[in-house]
């Protein structure tokens, strides 16, 4: 059906939730924009929405008989407002891409009463590389991974949680054949869509199936510039070339396409270059300057770490000149939020892996349940280790009392734990990247 002006439809790529305070919170995901919007247009949307999932095109006579009490130049003008920001409703309030307000709305409106948000969803442990900081298990149990129909109903569970947004990921997820199946139910749902992948096995048709699903981001993994030293480290030889070509056929088709890199020995001079990679294909990029053991306690990825604070600072520097590039690691406070706060692991975010267990997140592997044999519901507000976790604050990290660079501190319990068997004790390199901000700081004021 043609559309016309008098012939409205929620766009694909508009989501929407009620925070617990009563506000909306509206994620345009193909322009990465998060919105605030009032009660009223709220119900326009929810009007919408219903009307999209039965395929059907709204118009204003339709409009005026389900809002009989909004006056018919009232709803002209909210019509052409909405046809103007090309999803329909009042913009009130704007960030882009995950800033402040998004992180105020898990922190204040979710966190504060432990409502789940955010679920990281780990579909398989199996890759098709061998990257040399992978910290996903080799010996993968195949036959345990939860089935399709297993992960539906789970994501049926989160719908009714009204979750936000789900990222998926592995592994590498398209390893399974059901993947789009998943991802397609996924949509159908109105989660807002993360992926995670080294795009490999990406093939023709599957990049027009990824637009179908208007996904908030696609993030793929690059570790070099250089063809050879990114294949030498992912051993698998061709995968720059074929991540590559998937990054540009996604920023063909307008989806949205992030960076990720970890920052280790093999690379760090390289990372000019891989800005610059980044940059000449009009992506964003994250490069996260922490390498954590493997999620079965295997200590061998940390020895690619730089373990040096003035090496970290010349990379948050060298990120900074980049427009749209952001460094991991970064620090961001606003006003009225407790700054006491660890993190949102089991505050307001989850991590589901492949065989149904649940924990905080992928990095604090403290156990709270199967959604096999419990509802996600009941796990999230029944498990006795998820009520600990929510009660973590920086005050109470062992060996940290006399510290005076709290303020720079990215604490993270998941690497305490994996570290020091302790989720609240000091380890080094979370001192490190510390310091780095402070020298980074210093730099920018001199």
């Amino acid at each position: 059906m043609k559309k016309s002006i008098n012939e409205y439809v929620l766009a694909p790529d508009v989501f929407f939730r009620e925070m617990p305070n009563g506000d909306v919170v509206l994620y345009q995901t193909s322009l990465q924009n998060v919105f605030v919007v009032d009660n009223s247009s709220y119900e326009l949307l929810q009007y919408l929405r219903e009307k999209r999932e039965k395929s059907l095109f709204v118009n204003l006579e339709m409009l005026s008989k389900a809002f009989p009490s909004i006056d018919q130049t009232q709803l002209n003008e909210s019509i052409e407002q909405m046809l103007s920001l090309n999803w329909i409703t009042k913009r009130t309030v704007l960030e882009e891409k995950i800033g402040p307000l998004e992180t105020a709305i898990k922190v204040k409106e979710y966190g504060a009463i432990n409502k789940l948000s955010d679920v990281q969803f780990e579909l398989t442990f199996r890759c098709n590389e061998r990257c040399k900081h992978c910290y996903c298990p080799t010996d993968n149990d195949i036959a345990n991974e939860l089935t399709t129909e297993e992960i539906k109903k789970v994501l049926n569970d989160l719908y009714d949680m009204d979750v936000v947004s789900v990222t998926f990921t592995g592994g590498d997820l398209f390893v399974r054949e059901d993947t789009f199946e998943i991802l397609e139910y996924a949509y159908s749902l109105g989660f807002v869509i993360n992926i995670f992948t080294n795009g490999t096995l990406l093939r023709e048709p599957d990049f027009y199936r990824l637009k179908s699903i208007y996904p908030r981001s696609i993030h793929f993994s690059i570790y070099n510039y250089i063809p050879e030293k990114h294949d030498a480290f992912t051993r698998l030889p061709g995968s720059f070339e074929k991540t590559v070509s998937a990054i540009k056929k996604c920023k063909l088709l307008g989806i949205p396409v992030n960076i990720k890199v970890s920052l280790t020995e093999d690379n760090f001079d390289d990372v000019d270059g891989i800005c610059e990679l980044a940059k000449s294909l009009d992506t964003t990029i994250q490069i996260s300057l922490q390498i954590t053991p493997t999620n079965k306690g295997g200590m061998e990825p940390t020895t690619l770490r730089l373990n040096n604070a003035e090496k970290y600072a010349e990379v948050m520097n060298k990120v900074d000149k980049h427009i749209l590039l952001s460094c991991s690691g970064d620090t961001v406070s606003f006003e009225g939020v407790d700054d006491d706060i660890v993190c949102g692991a089991g505050a307001f975010s989850l991590n589901i892996n492949p065989y149904g267990e649940v924990f905080p997140c992928n990095a604090l592997l403290i156990s709270c349940g199967n959604v096999r044999n419990m509802n996600i519901k009941d796990i999230w507000n029944n498990a006795a280790t998820l009520q600990e976790v929510r009660n973590y604050r920086k005050s109470m990290i062992k060996g940290c009392e006399k510290c005076t660079n709290k303020a720079n501190c990215d604490f993270c319990p998941g690497s305490a734990l994996q570290e020091t068997g302790d989720p609240l004790k000091r380890y080094s390199e979370a001192c490190t990247i510390a310091e780095a901000k402070i020298i980074k700081g210093k730099g920018e004021k001199s």
